[in-house]
């Protein structure tokens, strides 16, 4: 059913939203971003072109399920976007400091094992597709792919079972404090927990 997994990936966008931004480095303020972009996690720019697509992509989820979105709703959803850029760049890093991949094959695996189940015939899968850009829906399945990969590698180094579910449970604490530490976002840019020092 279409709307079954439209509301799988809203939420998915709506985790990695509350996973939140924040803070800067210490020293860092919006002074540091570079012209053209409107945040930084570490030494990556996050572009306003970027921010427009995650943008546009969220409005036409949000269409797609209940009619026009207002100027509030828009601003809202312009938060949630940056919310899930930043987290995304973070977890893209810590993967690769773990020497953790997926391959694009996994993805589309992924994505054509759960289109089966939720939509269960190509009409369906084409008109599902005609509100839900497939870019932006494998993007959120190589998200997801990439969590799990990290939490499997985290509980089995701590030897599974109830450590394993500990450490996991404190990598995300961790990794929650390391986005706000490393994420600096320009002036008229906010995401949750993204305010930079006062001076």
């Amino acid at each position: 059913m279409p709307r079954r997994l439209a509301a799988l990936l809203a939420a998915a966008l709506l985790a990695l939203a509350a996973a939140g931004c924040g803070g800067d480095e210490e020293g860092a303020s919006s002074d540091d971003v570079p012209p053209g972009a409107v945040a930084m996690v570490g030494d990556i720019e996050i572009g306003s072109e970027q921010l427009a697509k995650q943008v546009k992509t969220m409005v036409r989820a949000q269409r797609s399920t209940g009619g026009d979105v207002s100027k509030a709703q828009r601003d809202q959803l312009e938060t949630q976007a940056l919310a899930v850029i930043l987290t995304r760049a973070a977890l893209e890093q810590e993967a690769a400091k773990r020497g953790i991949e997926v391959s694009d094959a996994d993805v589309r695996k992924r994505w054509q094992t759960a289109a089966k189940q939720q939509l269960r015939t190509k009409q369906a899968q084409r008109r599902f597709l005609r509100s839900h850009r497939l870019d932006a829906i494998l993007d959120q399945f190589r998200l997801q792919f990439l969590t799990e990969r990290i939490h499997a590698q985290i509980d089995k180094q701590a030897g599974g079972g109830y450590q394993g579910h500990q450490a996991v449970t404190e990598f995300q604490n961790d990794f929650q404090q390391r986005l706000q530490d490393r994420t600096t976002c320009a002036d008229g840019y906010t995401a949750p927990n993204c305010g930079n020092p006062q001076d």
